[in-house]
């Protein structure tokens, strides 16, 4: 199936939509792209996929510096150009606080000195295989 994505949401999810409109979740999707997906999930809303082919690259979408970002959790954002990931970030912050009915300022987004190795913290996942236990 072929889909564009039209925006990034909360947790890096971008979304594209069917022939039917029917929402599609994407990760490591960049907002432009115009992908060939594979549908994972089935939901009751919407559904979830991942890429296989990148028809037509965002031209928000880089080269991520990391060699691992496909593999890896850790930084979802890689694949967009620093300026237009606090751009996105931004928008997506307003859009949680707009549907969960909260108004308040939003100061813009300050820019690090340094956009990559700024982290002190990494989140790990593990799989138990249960024919080790006792």
């Amino acid at each position: 199936m072929e889909i564009k994505i039209e925006k990034l949401i909360y947790e890096g999810w971008g979304i594209g939509r069917d022939k039917s409109n029917r929402p599609i979740f994407v990760r490591k999707s960049v907002p432009g792209d115009f992908l060939e997906v594979e549908i994972t999930k089935n939901k009751k809303t919407y559904d979830e996929a991942i890429i296989k082919k990148i028809i037509k690259p965002s031209i928000l979408r880089v080269e991520p510096p990391c060699p691992v970002f496909d593999r890896c959790g850790g930084c979802e954002h890689q694949n967009i150009g620093y300026p237009d990931q606090l751009k996105i970030k931004e928008t997506v912050f307003r859009e949680v606080l707009e549907r969960n009915h909260i108004e308040t300022e939003i100061l813009p987004i300050i820019q690090a000195s340094e956009p990559l190795y700024y982290r002190n913290s990494i989140r790990f996942g593990f799989i138990i295989d249960p024919s080790t236990r006792p």
